[in-house]
């Protein structure tokens, strides 16, 4: 168990400091950090004062937590239920490790990761429904489908276009894919995903 202590005019007697009466004390499990952004404040002042700095409630400001999850479900294609995106490796600055991977596409086809800073409602685009506000980026360049219907990009943190990203930014990925259907546009798209960074 460790102990936090924090000064002030906790019973608002006008005595200000270190005071038998004033001092608040915060226990954290053992390997907890009660300040995991390093800002000398409390990650749970923080989120008291600003709850939308810890958007699932689970009381770990967003910044210090790697999260990464479906936001809008994609549409069948010619090969079946609809691609789908996922992620490998967290989604974490310092470690780099993160890669998208779209799964359930048409093998021998190309497919193009981009990305952007809002969600858009499901918008019929194509054969699929985009799901990423514009302006968005191109991860360029657009890659070869593989024969298992699998495609992966590495999100390299410290090159452009993502090299300017930033612990808690919150970005939602998709991926557009050429599907080659008869009487179709062309061209489908995966799931979406909602990516939070952290450090």
């Amino acid at each position: 168990m460790v102990f936090y202590f924090n000064a002030g005019d906790d019973f608002a007697n006008g005595t200000f400091g270190w005071g038998v009466d004033d001092v608040a004390v915060h226990t954290f499990p053992l390997g907890a950090d009660p300040d995991c952004d390093g800002d000398d404040e409390l990650d749970e002042c923080e989120i008291a004062g600003d709850p939308s700095l810890d958007w699932n409630g689970n009381g770990v400001l967003d910044v210090c937590e790697c999260l990464a999850e479906t936001s809008c479900i994609g549409e069948p294609n010619s090969v079946g239920n609809g691609g789908r995106l996922g992620a490998v490796g967290l989604p974490s600055l310092s470690s780099n490790t993160f890669h998208l991977l779209a799964d359930d596409i048409v093998p021998g086809e190309f497919a193009l990761f981009f990305y952007g800073f809002a969600p858009l409602s499901p918008t019929p685009f194509g054969e699929g429904l985009l799901c990423v506000e514009a302006p968005f980026e191109r991860l360029n360049p657009a890659l070869p489908i593989d024969p298992a219907g699998q495609v992966s990009r590495w999100v390299d943190f410290t090159q452009p276009p993502t090299d300017t990203f930033a612990a808690g930014d919150v970005i939602f990925f998709q991926c557009w894919y050429r599907d080659p259907c008869t009487g179709c546009t062309g061209f489908n798209l995966t799931h979406a995903m909602r990516v939070v960074l952290c450090l």
